[in-house]
């Protein structure tokens, strides 16, 4: 997990950077959208990481699973393509860039949540209760 764990806190590391050169520009809509789809996807991200590296050996939903979220980092990836598309006028206040990614990620939301509630369908055994106190925490 250290490889990929790493690899979320570089692109944590890199919005940050992004949100800090945004502070110093003109305020365009476009790439504000674009940071918050990126914050988005940086937090399905570590659930990827979490979920898809979690060392419980009786995790037999894991692969349907990880089939699921690699259609949602797919979607991730298209609505990062649309962010770039995002405008804002009078008329329309708020750019559907910025509704799809909210209610996209609300949707993420409520599955995590499920998941959650399912104890994300992992079977954690008596050896593993370290494993599973560092995944719960």
């Amino acid at each position: 997990m250290a490889g990929p764990a790493f690899l979320v806190l570089l692109f944590s590391a890199i919005i940050v950077i992004g949100v800090c050169i945004y502070k110093f520009t003109s305020k365009e809509i476009k790439p504000l959208v674009t940071l918050q789809a990126l914050s988005h996807y940086l937090a399905f991200c570590i659930l990827h990481v979490l979920v898809g590296y979690a060392e419980a050996k009786d995790f037999k939903d894991r692969p349907k699973l990880m089939r699921a979220f690699y259609v949602f980092h797919v979607i991730y990836w298209i609505i990062l393509a649309v962010s770039q598309t995002a405008r804002c006028t009078k008329e329309d206040f708020y750019p559907d860039a910025f509704v799809l990614n909210n209610c996209f990620s609300f949707g993420i939301f409520v599955m995590v949540y499920m998941l959650h509630s399912r104890e994300y369908m992992i079977v954690w055994g008596k050896d593993e209760q370290v494993a599973k106190k560092l995944f719960t925490a």
